[in-house]
């Protein structure tokens, strides 16, 4: 399953992810516009003369959607060379919805470098869901070095669903170093931090064996959200999460179907 899949089924898939946390699903309607290239690829832009310079984001956004090749390579160059600026200009720009979707579409162009300058325009009330939504898009593998950040956000309740499902996508088999900050977060007082954690560390699959011990702990979460990730998690570390089998035969008989029938999903994948 593709990180966006595994993210959507975190929330999606969850019966109290729906129920008991309404914030999810509402993030992800958010990220669901966000991710369309539809609007933002409709209609045929004025371009811009080749070689003149790209000083705004009106300038950088008819570049990319110039059908002039001279003038995407001028769009495409301004974007390699954007500062913090020009990423927050962009995210104010627009009147209408075509504009704005085009313009996060050419932050979340940028990639992880523009990881940094989005994480601050957080705290911006104004701004907050254009850029949570761009930094889902622009964040990959190599921002992981911005998990501790990902990691406070989770405590605003206003971005913690972007920070979190932007945390969650960035996780992999080589972010094993991550392991011991997200076991450490799995205590957190906040509900929405375990959550993501638990989720996080599915994501890193077997290198993340070191979070067993703390995840079979999350089994017995007071909430049934973080147990449900938890037990995904193990499952998708498999046969590295043995000792977590008697745990997760106790959830199996759980009145709660979709607890249920994680804990015998992820028994079959760690007695593989």
């Amino acid at each position: 399953m593709t990180s966006l899949g595994w993210i959507a089924s975190v929330v999606s898939s969850s019966y109290y992810a729906r129920t008991r946390n309404s914030a999810l699903p509402v993030a992800m309607l958010f990220l669901a516009c966000a991710l369309s290239y539809t609007r933002a690829q409709a209609g045929a832009a004025a371009a811009t003369t080749p070689g003149h310079p790209i000083s705004s984001a009106r300038d950088l956004i008819t570049a990319l959607r110039s059908s002039e090749p001279a003038a995407q390579k001028a769009g495409k160059a301004a974007l390699d060379r954007a500062e913090p600026a020009m990423i927050e200009e962009l995210l104010r720009y627009g009147r209408s919805q075509g504009q704005r979707e085009a313009a996060q579409m050419a932050v979340a162009r940028m990639g992880p470098k523009a990881v940094p300058a989005l994480l601050a325009l957080l705290k911006l009330p104004e701004l907050r869901n254009r850029a949570g939504a761009a930094l889902f898009q622009a964040a990959g593998p190599a921002s992981a070095d911005h998990t501790p950040a990902l990691l406070d956000c989770l405590h605003d309740p206003a971005v913690n669903n972007y920070c979190g499902m932007t945390l969650v996508k960035i996780m992999g088999p080589k972010t094993a170093g991550r392991v011991p900050a997200l076991t450490e977060v799995l205590k957190d007082a906040d509900k929405t931090v375990r959550l993501y954690a638990a989720a996080a560390l599915g994501q890193i699959g077997p290198n993340a064996k070191g979070a067993v011990p703390a995840l079979i702990l999350a089994l017995k979460d007071p909430e049934p959200a973080v147990r449900l990730n938890a037990a995904q998690a193990l499952g998708k570390i498999g046969r590295g999460a043995k000792e977590a089998a008697p745990a997760l035969k106790i959830m199996a008989q759980d009145q709660s179907v979709p607890l249920k029938n994680a804990a015998k999903e992820a028994l079959k994948k760690i007695n593989g």
